[in-house]
């Protein structure tokens, strides 16, 4: 040890005078205190150790000033020796103790001197960790409530209010992970006759994710317009022309998006539709049989996936439904896939909640994730748009 520890002495009188003498010959530097007045914040910072040395007998009243001192010591860290404590009188604290007489001060002295400098300096880091602390913690908050407004503007890009057009309806699924999503959907009219039915999911979640899925949306081209004329683009086409947008980006490789899109005409409930690799939406028809809708189309937005996209058409039928899907609700879809022939072996969950309406199969399906382990931090974000057909 470099330095020996500052002592402050209380009571100053003759009494002091033997233990001031002891201290000083074994390299204590003191610091006489009165009783009669509180200690200073200074004496309180420049002192690692306070030794107690007053004739209680002689107190009467001011025996109180003297416990209220050793208690203001406790509460500084700064460790205490009490001597000729009476047997009322008795103190809390780890850093007190109690000595019959000086004579028993010397060795108590060594131990304090050894000790007391390092619990002043884990008493000062302890402090300095709390106001980091602190400051984390508003930090933090900070944090929290940025995130929580991205995810309220990313909310406002979803559909507020999804078209009912009989005899089509549509219901909808949407949980983020985290306050902001990989996911977003949406369903619109194209025009009087037309419905676009969208779902995308850009590679992870949280902000980065969230702001992808938002450059996605705007950049959603569904129609060609010329002057006061406009030509609805096929599925196809538009999945590509997302897939070169995106590589006008030249994002990183670790980032990219899939993509499903459909466009449904209300009159001849024509659906087609493309992708850009997300998940195969399903047909479930009205006798409740489901099969997958395979057009095929690599990740939108990597360089060496080319932009070789397929489309499907389907005519739909009374009480047919249309679903589509992000990865995050997958595994309670399809149970498994051969690898050869892509085939799916559908979740018995699935075949038991496709004859339900649209709106009691959203219902079961948001239902069964809440029973789901983990489901308070889920994995994933969960996106499912349902198109149904009025029987």
């Amino acid at each position: 040890m470099s330095a020996r520890p500052k002592v402050l002495l209380v009571d100053g009188s003759e009494r002091t005078t033997g233990i001031r003498r002891l201290l000083q010959t074994r390299g204590f530097k003191t610091r006489p205190h009165d009783i009669g007045r509180p200690a200073s914040r200074r004496e309180l910072s420049e002192s690692d150790v306070a030794v107690i040395s007053v004739d209680w007998s002689r107190l009467n009243g001011r025996r109180e000033d003297v416990v209220l001192l050793i208690n203001t010591l406790a509460e500084n860290n700064i460790a205490t020796l009490v001597i000729g404590v009476p047997d009322d009188i008795s103190f809390e604290g780890s850093l007190i103790d109690q000595v019959p007489s000086g004579a028993d001060l010397k060795a108590h002295l060594d131990t304090f001197a050894r000790y007391a400098p390092m619990v002043r300096k884990l008493d000062r880091e302890l402090e300095h960790l709390q106001r980091l602390g602190k400051r984390l913690n508003h930090h933090f908050t900070d944090i929290d409530q940025e995130m929580r407004l991205a995810g309220r503007l990313q909310r406002d890009f979803l559909p507020r209010q999804l078209p009912q057009t009989p005899p089509l309806t549509f219901e909808s699924l949407y949980r983020p992970a985290t306050w902001v999503s990989g996911d977003i959907y949406d369903v619109f009219r194209i025009d009087e006759r037309h419905i676009g039915m969208f779902v995308c999911d850009a590679v992870g979640h949280g902000i980065a994710a969230g702001l992808l899925t938002m450059f996605v949306r705007n950049a959603l081209r569904t129609k060609y317009v010329s002057g006061t004329d406009y030509n609805i683009l096929e599925p196809v086409e538009t999945i590509a022309c997302l897939h070169d947008t995106l590589l006008k980006q030249a994002l990183p490789n670790c980032w990219f998006v899939t993509a499903s899109y459909i466009v449904i005409d209300t009159i001849s409930l024509e659906l087609r539709h493309a992708r850009g690799g997300h998940p195969f939406p399903l047909h479930v028809s009205a006798a409740g049989e489901v099969t997958e809708l395979r057009a095929a189309g690599g990740l939108l937005g990597v360089p060496d996936i080319g932009s070789d996209f397929e489309q499907d058409r389907v005519a739909l039928n009374a009480g047919d439904k249309i679903i589509l899907y992000s990865d995050g609700v997958e595994h309670l879809f399809v149970e498994s896939r051969c690898i050869t022939t892509l085939d799916a072996t559908f979740n018995p969950k699935l075949l038991e909640w496709v004859g339900l309406p649209a709106k009691h199969f959203i219902e079961r399906l948001g239902e069964h994730l809440d029973r789901e382990e983990g489901s308070l931090h889920p994995a994933d974000d969960v996106t499912v748009v349902v198109l149904e057909v009025a029987g």
